[in-house]
């Protein structure tokens, strides 16, 4: 009987979900113990980001050498290390929560802050298709608690420990905020056609109306934009995260800013009060 040799290729995260924090351990464990059963030595990683990702790379460095290790005694070991005792069970708790959110994402979150050029520009040039789904918006509060129980294990954590548990605060921040900015933007869309269409038709109030509203949901876009970016820029730990962040600002940020200057023009151009118009930025 020959034996072949195969390389398994161990994805720690996953890029079509994008930037948030992934907890994959519960997967990985899996697999790692599937490729044990098979008689496979030796695996190897991919991944985008380094420090987000501690907790499932801790798992798999030493799942290799211990057979039967499960995620939550590496959880344990790794917490107790950086973040005292006392912090073990509420931080064990915040990691459940993450794996049930990273599932969640596996279903339902693909393209949340998938880095690419159109990581915004679609939801604007191609809204129909590109709209932020009720169960993306669903996850915001799974964010939201995840962040609650983190800050309760951050307030038992010993000093040294509690820059370990901001960057999970930030980076959750930041994909709470930045699935609102994509639903800004693409309600945003929806006014502008619905402008355009009055335009057309020439129902000029509902045209100005739709035309304000175009204005206003860009403002909020670009505002959640900004609170996402700043919230991930405050727990910045590696160039990484420098590299993820001038990537979003460049092909995210500055694009909402671009449309909604482009937009401004286009207002002043087309409504029929100007004076009701903000200034632009």
């Amino acid at each position: 009987m020959v034996h072949r040799h195969v390389h398994v290729n161990l994805s720690i995260e996953d890029d079509n979900i994008g930037l948030t924090p992934q907890f994959t351990a519960p997967s990985l464990c899996k697999i790692l113990r599937t490729a044990q059963g098979c008689r496979e030595a030796s695996f190897w990683c991919r991944q985008w980001l380094t420090n987000k990702i501690m907790p499932a790379v801790d798992f798999i460095s030493h799942a290799a050498w211990e057979a039967d290790l499960t995620p939550d005694q590496a959880y344990r070991r790794l917490i107790e290390g950086i973040c005292g005792d006392q912090a073990v069970e509420p931080l064990l708790k915040a990691f459940h929560l993450a794996e049930r959110l990273t599932a969640y994402n596996d279903v339902h979150g693909a393209g949340h802050s998938f880095l690419v050029p159109s990581i915004l520009s679609r939801f604007w040039d191609n809204h129909h298709k590109c709209r932020v789904s009720d169960e993306m918006l669903a996850a915001r509060p799974m964010y939201r608690q995840f962040i609650e129980q983190l800050e309760t294990a951050r307030a038992v954590s010993v000093p040294q420990g509690q820059a370990f548990i901001d960057q999970f605060i930030g980076q959750t921040r930041f994909s709470d905020h930045w699935i609102t900015a994509k639903q800004k933007l693409s309600l945003a869309a929806q006014a502008y056609e619905e402008a355009e269409q009055a335009r057309t038709t020439g129902e000029i109030n509902r045209m100005d109306q739709q035309l304000q509203t175009t204005l206003a949901l860009l403002d909020e876009a670009i505002e959640a934009s900004e609170t996402a970016l700043a919230a991930w820029a405050e727990v910045v730990r590696d160039r990484a995260d420098l590299g993820a962040l001038a990537a979003l600002n460049y092909f995210g940020h500055r694009y909402l800013l671009a449309i909604r200057h482009q937009q401004y023009l286009r207002v002043n151009c087309w409504s029929s009060d100007a004076g009701k118009i903000d200034g632009s930025p």
